[in-house]
């Protein structure tokens, strides 16, 4: 009876793994398994590699909307800076109104008063 040598040649990453059987039985369960193991990983992997380019996808989307959320508030900021100047500015204008205003009442009246002087020297008019 001749005794056959079966070899089952298994690769991990860059590393050969050999095994030797005397029996045809035990040889297959090893290859078996070792194939099992390999489409496992290199599923996980797979799996593993595209949740991490959808993860990147994502954080560049972020990132590009928070630059337009940016460029977005730029005018806002720039308003609610000039905000508190136009409000002085409104109030200056304000308080001069008020100032001229107190000064022409009397110069009103004054002239109101000269015209009313103007019309009593003035002859009747012709009829």
């Amino acid at each position: 009876m001749q005794r056959w040598a079966y070899y089952v040649a298994l690769q991990k990453r860059k590393i050969w793994r050999v095994t030797k059987t005397q029996n045809d039985g035990r040889a297959e369960p090893v290859y078996s398994d070792f194939a099992k193991t390999s489409i496992t990983r290199r599923c996980g992997n797979q799996a593993y590699q595209a949740a991490d380019r959808q993860i990147c996808a994502q954080c560049e989307r972020a990132e590009r909307l928070e630059a337009d959320l940016d460029i977005a508030r730029a005018p806002q900021s720039q308003a609610t800076a000039c905000q508190p100047e136009q409000q002085n500015a409104i109030r200056e204008l304000r308080t001069g109104r008020a100032a001229a205003q107190a000064q022409l009442q009397p110069r009103q009246t004054r002239v109101q008063e000269l015209q009313t002087q103007s019309d009593g020297d003035l002859p009747a008019p012709v009829k």
